[in-house]
């Protein structure tokens, strides 16, 4: 899916590591201005995501639904949610794939309401063992300069990494990890309103046992909007199999 390049170097107290990534390209997808990101969803055996819209308005609102996945290929269903009233649906991505089963697929939302200003959303990846839960809440690129406030690969903890490009251009992005031993950089390119993520930040970066906030900055110019989130978690064994806890993180525009 990804494309990295090799470690250019490594030093005593500071690490430096360039690597590039294409994000699949996203065709004929270009999101209104209306549009709502939800920044990640995944449908896996471990894995489940429902989706959640909140009508605020006295007349009922078409949304269409899409899912951009790793792949680049979204697929949409369109619901109705009714005025003044919460509409949920459960395991979201394989009801827009029309699957029964995990369809083994990570991605991102994208929510086009028929009226402007009417919908409220969010998203709750589950995990299928430890039941341990978490909400999304709809977003949308502000900012081309981003900081996620903590990261960590300590102890049993990892940090995920997801990107939204919410631009019609390629948008090169820095990721910057100013850590307790030094810091580690890594360019990723992601096609336009394509989706970059990774499950090891730290692996990705070349580097563990550390922790520390992450920026990232678009480098084009000027520069272009992106949506970023991030899940730490560990894994632990239960008595129906292994799964994790974990807490998710958005990014805030710097």
């Amino acid at each position: 899916m990804y494309t990295l390049g090799n470690a250019l170097s490594c030093g005593d107290d500071i690490y430096t590591l360039e690597k590039t990534a294409m994000a699949p390209k996203v065709d004929d997808f270009i999101p209104t201005t209306n549009a709502i990101f939800l920044p990640y969803v995944e449908d896996t055996p471990g894995f489940r995501s429902n989706l959640g819209m909140t009508n605020k308005t006295g007349l009922p609102v078409n949304v269409k639904v899409f899912f951009v996945p790793e792949s680049g290929t979204p697929s949409s269903m369109e619901y109705t949610v009714t005025a003044n009233s919460l509409l949920q649906r459960n395991g979201t991505v394989r009801e827009i794939l029309d699957q029964t089963s995990p369809t083994n697929q990570r991605g991102f939302l994208v929510l086009e309401p028929s009226q402007a200003n009417s919908i409220v959303a969010f998203v709750t990846p589950i995990d299928n063992i430890t039941k341990d839960s978490a909400v999304i809440q709809g977003t949308r690129g502000v900012s081309g300069n981003i900081l996620l406030p903590t990261s960590t690969s300590t102890g049993f903890f990892l940090t995920t990494l997801s990107i939204n490009n919410d631009s019609p251009n390629t948008n090169v992005i820095n990721i910057v990890f100013r850590g307790q031993s030094g810091m580690a950089m890594q360019a990723v390119s992601v096609s336009p309103y394509g989706f970059f993520h990774t499950e090891n930040l730290y692996q990705s970066l070349g580097i563990s046992n550390d922790y520390g906030p992450v920026e990232l900055t678009s480098m084009n110019s000027p520069q272009d909007n992106f949506v970023v989130v991030s899940r730490v978690y560990t894994t632990i064994d239960t008595t129906i199999g292994t799964g994790q806890t974990f807490s998710f993180f958005n990014a805030e525009a710097r």
